[in-house]
């Protein structure tokens, strides 16, 4: 996990399209001018991620946001294309027929890092691997951790296995970065350790890198509004 200037630098373009394909389109072109050394979207589908009956209103939320299997695939290939690496956060099994060939390595979001079936999914194509941390405890990360390196010792490699410090809210104040847990990946466990940024500017990230962070994420797009 090195980038072009130290830290391997993700723009974590996520959901920021809104589900417009023309837009996406724009955010890439926009990260593509910048230095950053990978771009990262998201891959899910509504009726593999939410009960409709149950919670129709999150299901039409990820259903607007949704983009194709080609739609994702040209993103990726504009990437590619453009000398950037190509990112995804993939939240449905199934994709990992298709967007295999364009990733040369793949991120857990952190609502996924206990998701046991899509983890062996991500274990089984041999490519390092990304958490992120923010909905998890200290156990539950040692537990995928030890899992993941349990299933392919591929993994007991700091080449192949970094976790991000992360706080799920969105956005937080600088006080709730919380970099210090950085220290503490670092200290426990035999893998590269970053940071995943949600806060408005760039200080976190600054001091990220300070205290030695291997790669740092943060949210890209062209309007915070």
């Amino acid at each position: 996990f090195k980038g072009k200037f130290g830290p391997l630098l993700i723009a974590e373009i996520g959901g920021n399209h809104e589900g417009d394909f023309s837009y996406a389109k724009k955010l890439v072109k926009l990260a593509l001018d910048t230095e950053v050394d990978v771009i990262k979207l998201q891959i899910y589908y509504p009726d593999t991620l939410v009960n409709k009956i149950i919670d129709p209103h999150r299901y039409n939320h990820f259903k607007k946001f949704t983009l194709t299997k080609n739609q994702h695939i040209e993103l990726a290939e504009m990437c590619i294309n453009n000398g950037k690496k190509y990112l995804a956060s993939v939240w449905d099994i199934n994709a990992f027929n298709w967007i295999n060939n364009y990733s040369d390595f793949y991120k857990i979001g952190s609502g996924d890092l206990t998701a046991l079936p899509l983890i062996d999914e991500i274990i089984n194509k041999n490519k390092p691997i990304i958490l992120s941390t923010g909905l998890s405890n200290f156990n539950e990360i040692k537990k995928t951790v030890n899992y993941i390196i349990s299933k392919n010792k591929l993994y007991d490699n700091p080449n192949m296995l970094a976790i991000l410090q992360c706080t799920s809210m969105y956005p937080i104040p600088e006080s709730e970065a919380n970099l210090n847990v950085i220290d503490l990946f670092r200290e426990n466990f035999h893998v590269s350790v970053g940071y995943s940024d949600h806060t408005e500017d760039l200080e976190a990230l600054y001091l990220s890198v300070l205290k030695g962070a291997d790669l740092i994420e943060f949210h890209f797009t062209d309007n915070k509004n």
